[in-house]
């Protein structure tokens, strides 16, 4: 079967990438895009709307959560704990950020988002 595939398979036709890479690669080029961006309130609203947006679809999770929302949805989950620590940690760190009113930094942003891109490798 693999033989016939490969006999009518035009060559130089790129695959389509899977539905997990995809997203993966989706969430890679927005924050790459946001980081070129000069740092403000409304850049991080949108790091915080991908982030969001990310974890509900890898997770396959109806609709973006809060973070109280997200900590009961990811215990469902079957996901290392190591890595429902790192996304709950960094949750919790834009959850305070957001509706505490805390001033962040640029350099935490950059922090949150290197935070953010390893999470998206490891899922």
């Amino acid at each position: 079967m693999n033989l016939i595939k490969k006999m009518f398979q035009k060559k130089g036709v790129k695959k389509v990438p899977k539905k997990r890479d995809e997203l993966k690669h989706q969430a890679i080029v927005k924050l790459s895009k946001l980081k070129q961006k000069k740092f403000s309130e409304k850049i991080f609203d949108e790091f915080i709307f991908v982030f969001r947006l990310f974890i509900s679809k890898k997770l396959d999770i109806k609709k973006q959560t809060t973070h109280e929302e997200l900590v009961g949805k990811i215990s469902e989950k079957r996901i290392k704990p190591s890595i429902k620590k790192k996304i709950l940690d960094l949750s919790s760190r834009i959850n305070e950020i957001e509706f505490k009113n805390i001033k962040i930094t640029k350099e935490e942003y950059r922090d949150i988002i290197l935070k953010f891109e390893e999470i998206i490798e490891l899922v």
